[in-house]
């Protein structure tokens, strides 16, 4: 059975670009997805009562172990080897019996897909692997989504130069990417994000109460991984200090992999619900976002093209973080914004209080309460 395409998904995030793509494209598509983050089971269950997808499966943990888990480089040079001269095997243990597709979809390189793809050129099905978007990565280092050379020459040897591989590169914005890059090895498309797309990725996530308009919203860091004890104080000294100064609800979104939870609110925003979707809300635009360092915060404006005020705290603490390459990519995002004073990026305490300040006088003259 030949079906237009799948997607492998390993983040919330992932899936909601592959339903907007399969929506997008009126696609017959089955969607297989990697159970590596929190809530993996509540998604699979919406997404098969949505019927967006033909088929939607999680990819079992033990072919991981079964199939990448040599010890020591010999080993697992070997192994590799293997799963690259008998893909099929491997592909067996997760895709429908018999299924093959015109198209595999995937946020990256990742070697799962390699071998999928490598599996169909072994029953002469020219399957066509595209890369979308996955966050900042694709905009900063296309490098990270390109063929390696020992892949490329293995895929001839094996399969002929008729065994095409990818160069498209789905964005949701191709403006962005060229401020940044100048230029591509990359075909680079735009995705489209339709009302129907968005109406679905509503109903999968169940976003049904919307946020207050004029919200402030700080989108936590993975603090543990990227600050020592003093960090995390002092980025959550200037969290209090934030909500002390905004007249307006401030809500918390926690990172996924962070267990930290020194710096609580009670207005804490499900879990489950993926913040991209908050971005789908009508009032997204009087949002005030605020993070460390997150690329989150350009979504509503590179999906949506929705404009929230950005407030960035990266000048403020030192973390363990190299942060030239983002810095670039905010810079460029700032001047995508058709009011470019929207984004805000303090260099000292003493400006970021004038931030507030700016953000304080600008909520009362919507005449918000606290």
């Amino acid at each position: 059975m030949l079906l237009d395409a799948m997607y492998v998904c390993s983040s919330p995030f992932q899936i909601i670009t592959a339903i907007i793509l399969a929506t997008e494209n009126n696609e017959t598509a089955d969607i297989y997805i990697n159970s590596s983050f929190k809530h993996v089971e509540k998604y699979v269950e919406r997404l098969r009562s949505s019927e967006i997808f033909n088929n939607v499966s999680v990819i079992p943990y033990n072919l991981y172990v079964r199939y990448f888990n040599k010890s020591g480089r010999v080993a697992s040079k070997a192994q590799s080897l293997a799963n690259y001269m008998f893909p099929s095997r491997l592909a067996k243990c997760f895709i429908s019996q018999d299924c093959f597709y015109r198209k595999i979809y995937s946020a990256n390189r990742d070697i799962l897909c390699r071998y999928v793809l490598f599996h169909h050129y072994k029953y002469n099905v020219n399957a066509e692997l595209i890369l979308y978007e996955e966050g900042n990565s694709a905009y900063l280092n296309d490098v990270v989504l390109r063929e390696h050379p020992i892949e490329k020459i293995l895929r001839c040897l094996l399969y002929g130069k008729k065994a095409i591989t990818s160069n498209t590169l789905l964005l949701y914005s191709p403006e962005l990417f060229y401020k940044i890059k100048k230029q591509s090895t990359f075909k680079v498309k735009e995705i489209n994000v339709s009302a129907l797309a968005v109406e679905k990725v509503r109903d999968v996530f169940c976003c049904i109460d919307s946020l207050p308009k004029n919200s402030a919203i700080i989108i936590d860091t993975h603090k543990s991984a990227i600050f020592d004890s003093a960090g995390k104080e002092k980025l959550e000294v200037i969290y209090r200090t934030i909500v002390d100064s905004m007249n307006t609800d401030v809500f918390l979104k926690r990172h996924p992999r962070e267990c930290d939870t020194m710096f609580e609110r009670e207005q804490l925003i499900d879990e489950s619900i993926p913040f991209e979707v908050l971005c789908t809300d009508a009032s997204a635009d009087s949002f005030i976002l605020i993070s460390y360092l997150s690329t989150a915060v350009a979504t509503p404006k590179l999906m949506f093209d929705k404009e929230p005020y950005v407030l960035l705290l990266y000048n403020l603490v030192d973390s363990n973080l190299e942060t030239t390459h983002l810095r670039l990519y905010y810079d460029s995002l700032r001047k995508m914004y058709k009011y470019p004073q929207r984004v805000l990026i303090p260099k000292t305490m003493a400006e970021l209080q004038e931030n507030l300040q700016l953000l304080s006088l600008e909520l009362s003259q919507r005449y918000v309460p606290r």
